[in-house]
């Protein structure tokens, strides 16, 4: 039997997106977008009753990713009459209704930040497995700096991304068979192989149509403009952006936070020369933070 469901996780502007592309490219798999079902939904947990039922569907109606799946009034009344109270349950049922347009035996999303709810996940779907996807941090850096939803300081995404690869390391040796991981970049050098090592993973044959997901990619997996790339073919030489755009002071925070992690997944850590271009870019950093943590500030406390 092929696996199933499957939460696809890992950091923001990590690739989760292309990579979710892929796997719903393949004929036997519908991968869904973001549901933030156990990030965001405050009765995921809760005990089944037809009141924590309505509140969970209420809660995925208003989803964006939700609403990016264009589901019909029938299917929703079918995800209410199939549904038992348990919230949870209407999760698997909104999923399976989902991967019912296709036909698909596998099924699933993809919530990056889900990784941190893997537990909790578990206690619903015991069967579940996951699939993890890390990428260089400095080019996670890079790729969260234009985003509209980016809040964060350059210290705070270092430090972000060092706990997830921590628990990508503690999930990969717990979970065994029902967790497995791989590197951006070598999806992107080595698409076929990496692909095939999944599909052998879901316990599912290889499709080559996951190769040229582009062509069909799903209006939901790619309905922001910021995963514009789900509608073009891999683009190798989309790794290590940082050589050539970050700056030395950023690179050295980022490194001096995730050094031994970094190394644990092959990403080379060259020293950072202290020169004039590093405390000017230093000063900047610095300047940059310190904006960011007076506007969260002011946002939390309504000031002007």
């Amino acid at each position: 039997m092929p696996a199933s469901p499957v939460f696809v996780v890992g950091m923001p502007r990590s690739g989760t997106t292309l990579f979710s592309a892929m796997l719903d490219a393949h004929a036997d798999i519908s991968i869904a977008p973001e549901t933030h079902f156990f990030t965001k939904c405050d009765v995921a947990n809760r005990s089944p009753s037809a009141e924590a039922k309505a509140e969970a569907i209420r809660f995925l109606q208003a989803e964006s990713g939700v609403q990016d799946m264009h589901l019909s009034a029938e299917e929703w009344q079918q995800i209410r009459d199939a549904a038992g109270d348990a919230p949870a349950d209407i999760l698997r049922v909104l999923l399976q209704t989902y991967a019912a347009r296709k036909a698909a035996r596998v099924w699933g999303e993809k919530t990056p930040d889900h990784l941190a709810h893997i537990d909790t996940i578990r206690t619903h779907f015991p069967q579940a497995v996951f699939i993890a996807i890390t990428r260089d941090p400095r080019d996670v850096y890079l790729s969260q700096q234009p985003m509209p939803w980016n809040r964060d300081t350059i210290i705070e995404t270092a430090w972000t991304w060092r706990r997830y690869a921590e628990q990508i390391d503690t999930y990969r040796s717990a979970l065994g068979g029902h967790f497995h991981d791989l590197r951006y970049e070598d999806l992107l050098r080595h698409p076929e192989d990496e692909l095939r090592k999944v599909c052998s993973f879901l316990r599912l044959p290889f499709d080559p149509g996951m190769l040229s997901f582009h062509e069909n990619a799903e209006d939901a997996l790619s309905a922001e403009p910021w995963k514009k790339n789900t509608r073009r073919p891999v683009d190798p030489s989309n790794t290590q952006k940082w050589k050539d755009r970050l700056p030395p002071a950023r690179r050295w925070v980022i490194q001096r936070v995730a050094r031994e992690q970094m190394h644990d997944y092959g990403y080379p850590t060259p020293p950072v020369a202290f020169d004039t271009d590093f405390w000017s870019d230093a000063i900047a950093l610095i300047a940059e933070s310190l904006r960011i943590v007076i506007r969260r500030r002011a946002r939390k406390h309504g000031w002007r």
